[in-house]
């Protein structure tokens, strides 16, 4: 009996201390919060975030961005991750309460690109097809080539490349590559280069000038690399060209109708047959930059339009213009003189003629004053001084404040007029063009400022005199008609003006010594190149004898 006893107290201590050492070892195997613990950078992985009081989380975010809750209970939430940049970053929940805990962290990796399929398999050795790669991890793909040459990425997806592939110079297949920052995936031998030959689907425009000129596109398939592009047998020179299309000039054709237009590549030729027609198509006129000019003429205008190739003549009311500048739509000539009034504008060309909808009225232009110089002068007048502009033809009249100016000059094609100052007060006046009935606008291009000039003195006489004061002092100079002060050493000195050249002053008391003598006016001030010199008066004694009381 003792020996069952002793049996029992020992299996109990030995189960006890399994029981202990199973809740150490569960205790250390911790599960991790979040699960899977890594993932792609392009997002979309299922994950289940463990933890406590955790139902109706308001968010959950992976490094900022925010993760799509798909269930959600008191112990877990189960997300889907969103897209982010290759890293570790923390998972945050933000709990109903808005507070927010940060469980863990979760490793964002590249997963290296996998092609599952190419549609369509095949296509021209010209390049230019349009190609879907099916797959995953996809995204950012930097490069995708055929035969390790580089086509062109039009859309992607992480599940989805659309491409156009590069030309290939044989058939045959080739290996499609993907290249992604996750890395690169190769479908070998997954694209199949044909050799095929040219279809033209259309041309625009189906006309032209026989004159040639025009460009031309053709479009269609497998145009890649031309041989060569005939209209009615005659080579054209090409200007661009890819896959789907080919841009030429037409060339010209000595008589109108329908040709042919045939296009040549190495795997072979096709004719359109009259697809494109020769024409002398007339002009017509949509419209003119300008509706009304001077009389005088020589403004330059544009006629825009059509057909307008080698216009032979420009008339306005019947008189002739000069074409300047001539292309297939446009035109750019110098008007004519005209008289006073609303006039047609008639264009010619071999294909016929054609006149303006809108009438070109004649009219007596108002003069227009772009900038004068120079625009300061003296209030005296008398300078000569450029106005520029246009309609000056026929002025009559120049105007500085409104005083007419006493002459003027303008030249051949009225822009220019040469014009002398007239006299006038200080400040800044308008300058008025007038011609028959019409005036200039006034504009600060179109000012003058008169200003007086600063004094100038040439000398002074007699430069000395008693401390006393009293000496009258001539100074001889210019501008000193608006004389305001005088001033000896520092001291103001009587005056009066006799002219715009001499003033003459009492030179004040002061002490013996050599002072500047100083003129102030309205233009401002001068010294005198001489100083003025005090000097101190001897006096005589006299002694008075009393005759009388000798």
């Amino acid at each position: 009996m003792q020996n069952i006893k002793n049996i029992f107290i020992t299996l109990t201590f030995i189960l006890l201390i399994l029981c202990v050492s199973s809740a150490a070892f569960s205790a250390t195997k911790k599960i991790p919060p979040i699960l899977p613990q890594s993932g792609s950078t392009s997002g979309g992985d299922s994950v289940k975030i463990s933890g406590a009081n955790l139902l109706n989380a308001a968010d959950v975010t992976f490094g900022g961005e925010h993760a799509k809750i798909l269930t959600n209970t008191a112990n877990s939430i189960t997300v889907t991750t969103p897209p982010n940049s290759a890293g570790t970053v923390d998972v945050d929940i933000t709990k109903a309460d808005g507070s927010t805990i940060t469980l863990g962290t979760y490793n964002y990796i590249i997963l290296p690109p996998k092609i599952i399929g190419i549609s369509p398999a095949s296509g021209s050795t010209a390049g230019g097809d349009s190609i879907i790669i099916t797959g995953t991890n996809l995204s950012d793909a930097t490069r995708v080539s055929f035969g390790g040459a580089s086509g062109i990425i039009t859309a992607n997806t992480a599940n989805k490349i659309t491409v156009t592939t590069p030309s290939h110079n044989a058939t045959g297949n080739v290996d499609v590559a993907v290249t992604t920052p996750g890395g690169k995936a190769i479908d070998t031998a997954a694209f199949h280069y044909l050799l095929l030959p040219p279809i033209i689907s259309s041309i625009f425009p189906k006309s032209g000038s026989i004159t040639g000129g025009n460009s031309v596109t053709i479009f269609g398939k497998h145009l890649s690399d031309p041989m060569s592009v005939t209209f009615d047998g005659e080579s054209v020179m090409l200007t661009k060209t890819n896959a789907n299309s080919i841009t030429v000039t037409a060339p010209i054709h000595n008589t109108v109708g329908a040709v042919d237009v045939a296009v040549t590549t190495l795997a072979g030729n096709t004719t359109d047959a009259a697809a494109y027609t020769y024409l002398i198509p007339p002009p017509t006129i949509t419209n003119i930059s300008a509706t009304s000019g001077s009389t005088f003429g020589g403004d330059s205008i544009i006629i825009l339009g059509k057909n307008l190739s080698n216009a032979t003549q420009v008339t306005f009311g019947g008189v002739n213009a000069v074409i300047t500048n001539n292309s297939r739509n446009e035109i750019t000539v110098t008007i004519p003189q005209h008289n006073v009034g609303a006039v047609n504008i008639v264009v010619r060309t071999k294909g016929g003629s054609a006149t303006s909808a809108q009438s070109f009225i004649y009219i007596i232009s108002t003069p227009i004053i772009k900038h004068i110089f120079p625009n300061t002068g003296l209030t005296e007048g008398g300078a000569s001084i450029k106005i520029t502009g246009k309609h000056f033809s026929g002025a009559t009249s120049v105007s500085f404040g409104g005083i007419n100016a006493p002459s003027f000059t303008v030249n051949h094609n009225g822009t220019t007029i040469t014009v002398i100052t007239p006299p006038h007060n200080v400040g800044t006046v308008d300058v008025v063009v007038t011609n028959s009935g019409n005036t200039s606008a006034i504009n600060r291009a179109a000012q003058y400022t008169y200003i007086i000039p600063a004094p100038i003195i040439n000398a002074i006489t007699p430069f000395e005199g008693a401390t006393s004061g009293g000496e009258s002092v001539t100074i001889f100079g210019s501008h000193l008609s608006t004389t305001t002060s005088v001033i000896f050493g520092g001291m103001n000195a009587a005056f009066y003006v006799v002219s715009s050249t001499e003033i003459v002053a009492t030179a004040p008391a002061n002490n013996a010594g050599t002072v500047n003598v100083q003129v102030f006016t309205n233009g401002g001030n001068a010294l005198s190149p001489q100083s003025y010199t005090y000097v101190v008066q001897a006096f005589s004694t006299i002694r008075i004898i009393d005759t009388k009381h000798k």
